[in-house]
């Protein structure tokens, strides 16, 4: 998705990344509800980072229930790292990146073998970790990384987590926070006037506008979204925006053919 606006919020990233490559490392929580850019920005960030690691991991639903697969997709690229951990450490990052025994695994000591990896990698240059779609994350990958995250303060280590919420239970939610809400009207019509369909009805264009409420992924579904005389689809949801882009998905589905839904 394309960068619209954000430029306070690019800021802020930008600072804590900053602040990281001077040694003074530190954590950052984006939340906000789904399809409101929070990959996008994390995404503009990063993109052509210079001098730095960038360690990137994603929750996935389907994964929620595997410990610790999170936490062995940021680390797997510097598993050479390990090495010069204490033995105790190593031995605990092998079994969860798969290169050990997997005994029973003692949280604390995985949690201090990831900010050991993590700190011995930015020995080298500073490093970004990027978690996205933390909602989804496995438990015991995000009491690892929040353990990590509020003990970079001395290191070149920054650590930015991108979820749709961030309540108490997660440990996310004593983390600094950067909500990200819906476009304002004029960035949002630059957007949709962007990836509209050319020659739109402003009446029609006024609707997909009022019903996206600023969300940068609603904008382009709902513009993409519409009749053979560029009407949008009737009955969306009242629900909020996140339902109706749910639903404009299961109409999509129900479009395909069965082997095709099979597949999907």
């Amino acid at each position: 998705m394309r960068l619209v606006a954000r430029e306070r919020e690019r800021t802020e990233v930008d600072r804590l990344l900053g602040s990281a490559a001077a040694g003074r490392g530190g954590a950052l929580v984006v939340a906000g509800e789904a399809g409101i850019g929070k990959t996008a920005l994390l995404d503009s960030a990063v993109e052509g980072l210079e001098g730095f690691a960038v360690l990137r991991g994603a929750g996935a639903e389907f994964e929620r229930d595997l410990p610790y697969a999170t936490l062995q997709q940021l680390c797997a690229p510097y598993t050479a790292s390990r090495l010069g951990l204490p033995a105790v450490q190593r031995t605990a990052l092998e079994g969860v990146l798969g290169l050990g025994e997997r005994a029973p695994l003692d949280p604390l000591t995985v949690g201090l073998a990831a900010l050991g990896l993590l700190t011995a990698v930015a020995q080298e240059q500073p490093v970004c970790c990027v978690v996205d779609d933390a909602q989804w994350v496995d438990d015991a990958s995000l009491r690892a990384l929040v353990f990590v995250a509020r003990r970079v303060a001395v290191e070149r280590i920054a650590v930015v987590f991108a979820t749709r919420e961030a309540g108490p239970a997660s440990g996310l939610a004593d983390l600094p926070r950067l909500p990200l809400t819906g476009l304002g009207d004029e960035d949002a019509r630059v957007m949709l006037g962007a990836e509209s369909h050319t020659g739109m009805d402003a009446e029609v264009f006024d609707r997909i506008l009022a019903e996206a409420h600023g969300n940068p992924l609603a904008l382009l579904e709902f513009a993409h979204d519409t009749g053979p005389f560029g009407v949008p689809r009737p009955k969306r949801s009242r629900a909020g925006v996140v339902a109706a882009l749910e639903e404009g998905f299961v109409r999509r589905l129900d479009r395909l053919s069965s082997a095709a839904r099979t597949l999907v």
